[in-house]
């Protein structure tokens, strides 16, 4: 049957004339010289699935009325293509004088066809769909084709951002109890779906990973004479948002007060970088961040009206929560990595106590602990930086500063240190991390430690 015999075999069934002009409309929209994917092939091969099933429906007219307008507007820089295809269907049923219920069930079954919709409840709209995802259960030759097509409609996209999209959304599909919600298609096709699935999602992971690596290696410079990595400590190497929230979400919980945990946390690190410039300023004199913790502390505890329910020892023990920070978890296993081929050791703000009591409990194997204690000094003051050198015997341009955060690389960079940006999207808690964009100012733009040590050959 042709398409055009097709289509008005539909309206009639549905007791309406066919309007040819709204066919050849359509017809015209598949053919739109974006599309790769989602053209009169698509429409084609939902057809013949859809015979498959076609005994099953309770509308078929309808099913295919919602098949030629599932994908009648396409533009894959937009994220309302089904609801505007679905107007548009909703519009042409009315326009044939059809009952308003035909062209709500249609609209309805266009806007199932979102792949972020829930599951229908329609027994219509759930074979619909099923049609629509049938290529993911096609013969490998075929799915291959598909992807290559999808990746085509996004041409524009760089291949490592497209690679870690796409295999978002294929691990999504992948993750479902069911890719298929009729009984029919699900024994059909949903064994080989899964099995394209999984084959596209490691083809696309490796895609993302060498043109990662490809763009840091443009991106990254000369790494030749470096012998000591210098860390910063509070978000490049530990957690310390999400290890303070736990231990004040305990407390809180232990003592039954109502305290905003991650509120709290937040608060205390925004004193942090105040309280070093009252220092660095020399309106106090150097001070050991314990003790400016705290000062800040006390503060806060005032603020959240707490402060007289926590005895002295709960208020040192609290404030200890520092030297108690979760290490990330490629922290311990890169390090050890770096180790093997560099001096490593910290060159962070926190005081020695802190940073050897970090290290015990997290198994993290430094060389050596500078801290502002070693050198009485915070950064982004030039002694932290040259004084690291300076006690390694090394020459600035032999070290390289390791931090998560751009302005201490920038600081470090300024006094002739080489810089390694690490990326922790994490730091401020759940992927709340706007930052993470590598640049080509910094030596080497790194995932993790782990990448790190890739990269530096470790």
């Amino acid at each position: 049957m042709s398409l055009l015999d097709r289509w008005r075999a539909a309206w009639r069934e549905l007791g309406a004339g066919a309007d040819d002009a709204l066919f050849h409309e359509l017809v015209a929209r598949y053919a739109e010289p974006h599309r790769r994917y989602h053209t009169v092939q698509h429409l084609e091969e939902c057809f013949a699935a859809f015979e498959t099933a076609r005994g099953e429906a309770q509308h078929p007219a309808e099913i295919e009325l919602a098949l030629w307008f599932h994908d009648a507007i396409y533009d894959v820089k937009r994220d309302d293509n089904e609801r505007r295809s679905a107007q548009w269907a909703r519009s042409g049923i009315a326009n044939a004088g059809l009952p308003g219920e035909v062209g709500e069930r249609v609209h309805a079954m266009v806007l199932a066809t979102r792949h972020d919709a829930r599951i229908p409840d329609s027994p219509d709209a759930r074979i619909l769909v099923d049609v629509d995802l049938s290529i993911l259960g096609a013969r490998r030759g075929r799915f291959e084709e598909y992807e290559h097509q999808v990746r085509e409609e996004y041409a524009w996209v760089p291949e490592a951002a497209f690679a870690r999209a796409r295999c978002a959304i294929l691990e999504r599909f992948l993750a479902r109890p069911h890719l298929y919600e009729t009984t029919h298609f699900r024994d059909a096709l949903e064994a080989r779906a899964r099995e394209n699935l999984q084959r596209s999602i490691d083809t696309l992971r490796s895609s993302a990973q060498r043109h990662e690596r490809t763009i840091m290696a443009e991106v990254n410079g000369d790494i030749s004479g470096v012998k000591a990595l210098t860390f910063d400590v509070f978000g490049t190497v530990v957690d310390w948002h999400g290890s303070v929230a736990r231990e004040v979400r305990e407390l809180a919980r232990r003592k039954g007060l109502k305290v905003n945990a991650v509120k709290f946390t937040k608060a205390w690190r925004a004193g942090y970088r105040p309280a070093m410039d009252r220092v660095r300023s020399g309106e106090l004199p150097y001070t050991k961040i314990d003790v400016l913790h705290r000062m800040i502390l006390d503060d806060l505890l005032r603020q959240f009206k707490i402060a007289d329910a926590l005895t002295e020892e709960e208020k040192v023990h609290l404030n200890k929560v520092w030297h108690r920070l979760k290490p990330w978890p490629d922290s311990p296993r890169g390090l050890k990595r770096l180790k093997s081929k560099f001096i490593i050791a910290t060159l962070s703000n926190g005081n020695t106590g802190l940073l050897v009591n970090m290290a015990k409990q997290g198994n993290l194997p430094w060389d050596c602990v500078f801290s502002s204690e070693t050198f009485k000094h915070f950064k982004p003051d030039p002694e932290m930086y040259l004084g690291a050198a300076d006690a390694l015997d090394l020459k600035p341009e032999e070290v390289m500063m390791v931090a998560s955060h751009k302005h201490d690389l920038r600081a470090a960079a300024q006094y002739g240190l080489k810089t390694a940006f690490i990326k922790r999207p994490h730091e401020l808690g759940r992927n709340n991390n706007p930052d993470l964009q590598s640049e080509a100012e910094f030596t080497v733009n790194a995932e993790s430690f782990l990448d790190l040590a890739d990269s530096l050959g470790a």
